[in-house]
Formats: C-alpha cells, structure tokens, sequence
C-alpha cells in the first residue's frame, strides 16, 4: 500500500515514497531490485529478508536498508501477518527519470517491473 496524498494522489513529498507491505503466514515473496535506496522497519511478524544473497532474519522493530539496485526478497515465517513499513528516495529518481525495478522469475529470467 503506498501512502499517497488523498487530494491529488501523488506521492507525499516530492522526494520520498512511503509504504506499508503485508505478507500473509509463510509468503514468500520473489526477488526484487529497485535503483532507489530502501530503509525497511519491521512493524509486526517475523521472518527473513535476503539482500544481495545474504539473509537477515527480522522481529518487530528490527532495521534493514537495501543499498540501490540490490536484489532482495522477504519471507514471513511466523504464523500470522508480517508488515513491513518501507521508505525509499524513488520518488526524486522518478522525476529525473533514473527509477527502474526489476524483478526475478523462478526460473532465474530477469523481467522489467518499472522501466
């Protein structure tokens, strides 16, 4: 869910996205790399993330950033809902045309999500 402003629907501030990502019990997500940078809180759940092939596992509370254009994915281990609060620069990337995600299939292929 991306925090948007309710009266023209972009972005909060000019330079900054915020979102809020819930994974169900046992989701796993697949990998993912963005050219932003991305700060990470856990606000509810426990599990793990891999950034650039490392895992880190994470509670409430617990810190992560994702250096830019670094695959990454999160796997909710606990037996409820995890939620993950994320705040990226991709907003200031947009407007200066530098924003691109991808993300990986199973199979290992490399698909454009944002080009």
């Amino acid at each position: 869910m991306q925090f948007v402003n309710p009266i023209t629907g972009a972005a909060v501030f000019p330079t900054m996205n915020y979102s809020a990502q819930l994974l169900r019990s046992g989701e796993e997500l697949r990998l993912k790399r963005e050219t932003c940078g991305t700060f990470i809180v856990v606000m509810d759940g426990t599990g793990y993330s891999e950034i650039g092939g490392e895992r880190f596992d994470w509670a409430p509370n617990d810190i992560m950033v994702v250096p830019p254009f670094t695959w990454r994915k999160h796997v909710n281990t606990s037996g409820s809902d995890a939620v993950l609060y994320t705040v990226t620069d991709a907003e200031v990337l947009k407007h200066i045309g530098q924003y691109r995600a991808q993300g990986k299939l199973p199979d290992g292929t490399v698909e454009q999500i944002v080009a």
